[in-house]
């Protein structure tokens, strides 16, 4: 099942149709240059990076993904990582990505 946060990070070549995006995640729509952000799966990593249409296989299907932030390119995908992990260190003064995000 896919998640998303309370507090999602978005880049902001998709905050006009935020909306339609995360519709189509949930739906496993193909979408061209789509990557969201998740908490990781494996308690060594902060976040894992996945392709959005890759999340419509058999195998993501059957996991809970907590998305965390969508964006438009692997690149700005990254740069996303960056700012959650600073906004998180500011707030937190720890980097526990569990306990900065809020879920439904």
């Amino acid at each position: 099942m896919i998640e998303f946060s309370k507090d999602l990070y978005i880049d902001d070549d998709l905050l006009a149709c935020k909306k339609e995006v995360m519709d189509n995640v949930i739906k496993g729509i193909y979408q061209k240059g789509i990557y969201v952000v998740a908490l990781a799966f494996n308690d060594k990593n902060l976040f894992d990076i996945y392709n959005a249409n890759e999340l419509s296989n058999i195998y993501y299907k059957k996991r809970d993904i907590k998305v965390v932030a969508i964006s438009n390119g692997k690149i700005k995908a990254a740069k996303l990582v960056s700012n959650i992990i600073e906004d998180m260190y500011n707030k937190q003064k720890k980097l526990v990505p569990k306990e900065y995000f809020s879920f439904a």
